[in-house]
């Protein structure tokens, strides 16, 4: 019955909110669009995962929520606890039969996605479709903020930026449901589009939120996949030292300068990456615990238990060569695959119809594209290099 309340009063607002900033900032004109597509590729991202997989990491998060919400009402004090990060026993013990035992609750970066859906579970009246919309219509304002970025830098070329931001059918599927992904990636929109607008903040600009934006975001990130914390920072220093350079007009001194930049800010990750792997723990402590839970997980997607919904991308080794060494079949595997023979069911040709588009756009874009104007584009417009 609530159903159609929620998605009239997500459009209600949402129209409202295009029809306030369209005036003075043409690409709101894909906000709605883009909003009803997220929250579409939620319900059938929830929809796959009833009907047809009989369940999944996606359910069984939101079914963790449930004792979580129980917990509230027998404990709130222990509850806040839980919510704020403390995975202790002694919190845990709190859980009984009458309100449930979550999954997930000794596995800290899973059990962030319990934490972070518990809100919009309760604001869904504990229905697993209304949490979907609602998770789904927050996590689009970090994918919107990210297309704003692309649309700043290239106004005239609207059109194809909200195509390869908002409307990417992979990118609706497995970023708008109850997973991982889905706040990932709008951690990740928001954490690119603050660094962004400090990089080019005007003066009267107030940047106090920005800070707020970035904090957050790390937040997120963090306490849910700090390895994709560590590769953006790592992109996002690189465009800020190039950014820095390209302001120094005389030729020879930006020249000299390049080997210092990236001297600093390699110490700097260091240091960050230190920072960070304190607060990650566990599998992303250090370099040689995530090499080794790399392979882990290697090992694990070529189980049996997955017939044919998983590749095989070969053995290697927990060092940093042997991951080199599997980074052409990785980047293939995730950009191209599947191939259009190696379809089995009508959710795999979707995928593979999708792959075939970017391997046609790839090669496209290789032989229009001349490799020193690409190579050049990567200094004059550092966003595109990270």
């Amino acid at each position: 019955l609530l159903f159609p309340f929620y998605i009239l009063v997500i459009s209600g607002l949402a129209f409202w909110y295009k029809k306030k900033k369209c005036k003075t900032n043409p690409e709101y004109k894909y906000f709605v669009p883009g909003l009803i597509a997220k929250i579409i590729g939620g319900l059938y991202f929830a929809y796959i995962y009833t009907f047809i997989y009989y369940g999944g990491d996606t359910t069984n998060y939101f079914e963790s929520t449930i004792p979580m919400l129980n917990l509230a009402s027998k404990d709130f004090g222990t509850f806040v606890k839980i919510m704020m990060g403390n995975n202790s026993l002694e919190c845990y013990s709190q859980f009984d039969r009458f309100t449930g035992y979550p999954m997930y609750y000794l596995k800290p970066n899973s059990f962030a996605v319990v934490r972070l859906s518990t809100p919009f579970v309760f604001l869904g009246c504990k229905s697993f479709y209304l949490s979907t919309i609602l998770l789904a219509t927050i996590t689009y304002s970090g994918l919107w903020k990210l297309f704003q970025v692309f649309v700043r830098e290239y106004p005239k070329h609207m059109k194809l930026a909200a195509i390869g931001t908002l409307f990417m059918p992979s990118v609706l599927f497995w970023g708008s449901g109850i997973m991982k992904d889905s706040l990932m990636i709008s951690a990740l929109g928001w954490f690119i589009y603050a660094f962004y607008s400090l990089v080019k903040r005007k003066k009267n600009d107030p940047f106090f939120k920005y800070y707020i934006h970035i904090v957050i975001s790390v937040y997120i990130m963090l306490i849910i996949k700090p390895f994709n914390f560590y590769a953006v920072t790592v992109c996002v220093a690189i465009w800020f030292v190039f950014e820095l350079i390209a302001k120094i007009k005389n030729q020879v001194l930006r020249v000299l300068m390049y080997p210092v930049m990236l001297i600093i800010v390699s110490l700097t990750g260091m240091y960050m990456f230190l920072f960070a792997s304190q607060i990650a723990g566990g599998y992303y402590s250090s370099t040689n615990a995530m090499l080794e839970q790399a392979v882990v997980i290697q090992q694990d997607l070529t189980r049996d238990a997955y017939g044919e919904n998983s590749f095989d991308i070969g053995k290697f080794d927990p060092t940093i060569s042997g991951i080199l060494s599997k980074f052409p079949a990785a980047v293939n595997a995730g950009f191209f695959r599947p191939y259009p023979w190696e379809v089995s069911n009508f959710l795999m040709a979707l995928s593979a119809a999708e792959k075939f588009f970017l391997l046609l756009l790839t090669i496209f874009v290789l032989i229009r594209v001349r490799t020193n104007y690409i190579l050049a584009s990567f200094v004059k417009k550092p966003y595109i290099f990270m």
